[in-house]
């Protein structure tokens, strides 16, 4: 089992440094008064996630403060995503930023690691970095390392064995507090606890930790991408009323479905609009579409219907759109009576038909009421009318 693990931990300041075009000025963002996320000249400026908006203002006197926004960022994610979607048949988001690829069928794990970096920086326009290995442990250890390197099973231990001991992010915290009371505080001195110690001092516990130390999770990937639905939303700071500006609103949301859509080649068969109002609570609609539909123009009428049953009561702060069941895009009836083909109506039909009798044969056409119904299908139709 060869697994990949991607880490986006620049995303939310590399949004932000976009929409404020600020282009090679370093850019924080922050959460609940501490930094989540930094720009690459940020972190060059001493700035670091985790650290209070307080000290990052002592830091950086030029640094961009943004508030975090996590409806700005799901755009981005989505498309990050989808890039690894095409490459990699099982994908594991975890949270913003972070997410597990299985990489089987995928090639070698190197080749396949580089493929997945450029896909991210050239589909989502993201600087991330990728590591790979026989667990999902070894994989995000990698990652947070030394990106772009596949560590293959034989070599997981000689690679765990020199790191703090704080590396195995998946243990718990009183497991970990266990371990360095008993002076384990490497990776490698944790291998070389016999396994009759690691019982009499864990039980049951023994055994897994004998097993991590060495790398060895057989956690797999879960399918969790794409999800069984695609959503998109517009805040709208201050809140909206004008029913022309939350139609423009729905055409923008229309157009960034079609293009999620297409990136999965998948089309949808219900459609759901709610909007979050100013004074609480909110309004929402869903319709189920006649046929599968994945054109923005399609999407589009369709939110506007939507928007005709639920004339919002109050002023709207958030649009969201969702749209499920889905399936894979198939052909379309093309049109005969293109803008730069025949004429359309009875003479274009003519001129159609001729020309078809030309090519296949005066037998190739037949009148639909002409074309003898198998005997199957008469009785079947039979019993549908109750004959």
């Amino acid at each position: 089992m060869s697994i990949a693990c991607l880490l986006l931990p620049r995303l939310a300041a590399e949004v932000e440094q976009g929409i404020l075009s600020a282009a090679g000025r370093p850019v924080a963002v922050y959460r609940r008064g501490r930094i989540v996320s930094v720009s690459g000249e940020a972190e060059a400026a001493g700035l670091q996630v985790g650290q209070r908006v307080r000290t990052a203002e002592a830091v950086s006197a030029e640094v961009e403060l943004v508030p975090f926004a996590g409806e700005r960022y799901e755009g981005p994610w989505c498309a990050a995503l989808d890039a690894c979607a095409a490459l990699v048949s099982t994908v594991e988001p975890v949270e913003l930023g972070q997410a597990f690829l299985d990489l089987h069928g995928a090639g070698e794990p190197a080749r396949a690691v580089a493929e997945i970096e450029a896909a991210v920086r050239g589909h989502a326009g993201l600087s991330g970095t990728v590591g790979a290995g026989s667990s999902k442990l070894v994989a995000r250890i990698a990652a947070e390392l030394c990106p772009s390197r596949a560590v293959g099973p034989d070599e997981a231990a000689a690679f765990l064995a020199p790191l703090p001991l704080t590396r195995l992010w998946v243990l718990e915290e009183g497991t970990m507090e266990r371990l360095q009371a008993l002076g384990v505080s490497t990776i490698g001195l944790l291998q070389q606890m016999p396994l009759s110690q690691l019982r009499e001092a864990f039980g049951t516990e023994a055994g897994r930790l004998h097993r991590l130390s060495r790398g060895v999770d057989h956690a797999a990937v879960a399918a969790l991408y794409p999800p069984p639905t695609v959503e998109v939303r517009q805040a709208l700071p201050g809140g909206v009323d004008s029913t022309e500006v939350l139609r423009s609103c729905l055409r923008q949301l229309a157009a960034e479905l079609a293009e999620r859509l297409a990136r999965r080649e998948q089309a949808c068969s219900r459609i759901a609009l709610r909007l979050e109002l100013e004074e609480g609570g909110h309004a929402s609609r869903s319709l189920r579409l006649r046929a599968p539909c994945a054109e923005a123009e399609e999407l589009g009428f369709a939110l506007q219907r939507l928007l005709d049953r639920v004339p919002p009561p109050a002023p709207v702060t958030l649009v969201a759109v969702r749209v499920g069941e889905l399936s894979r895009c198939t052909a379309r009836q093309l049109d005969l009576f293109t803008d730069t083909g025949p004429r359309r109506g009875t003479e274009g039909a003519a001129e159609v038909l001729d020309a078809a009798r030309r090519q296949f044969g005066t037998h190739a056409l037949a009148l639909g009421t002409e074309v003898e119904v198998p005997r199957r299908e008469r009785m079947l139709a039979a019993l549908t009318r109750g004959v």
